[in-house]
């Protein structure tokens, strides 16, 4: 078994880059205007928080580019991470851990 947290870093852009690129662009920008409201309106936020507001009609083959989002709404500097996670609410996750994020836009 190897480790590496250079590769291991460098593994996780590259994961991040393809469910991205494979991801419906519709999907992709209505999660991110989404995510700005959700921002403007929760002090913190989840993906869970996004991903239950799209509506069933604007569909992606990969739910993982969700990842890709919040990068991107990080870059923007709407949201910054946390050092806590949260159970999530998604019954297929079972409860697994999801990252906290900061609203760096909150509004009340």
């Amino acid at each position: 078994m190897e480790y590496d947290s250079q590769k291991a870093a460098q593994g996780k852009a590259e994961g991040l880059q393809k469910v991205e690129a494979g991801a419906s662009v519709d999907w992709m920008d209505t999660a991110l205007a989404l995510l700005f409201k959700v921002a403007l309106k929760q002090q913190f936020l989840t993906a869970d928080d996004v991903t239950k507001l799209i509506p069933a009609k604007c569909s992606t083959n990969d739910t993982r580019a969700m990842g890709a989002v919040l990068r991107r709404a990080s870059a923007r500097h709407w949201i910054e991470a946390t050092d806590t996670t949260v159970a999530c609410t998604r019954t297929t996750a079972h409860r697994g851990p999801r990252k906290l994020w900061r609203s760096r836009i909150y509004k009340g």
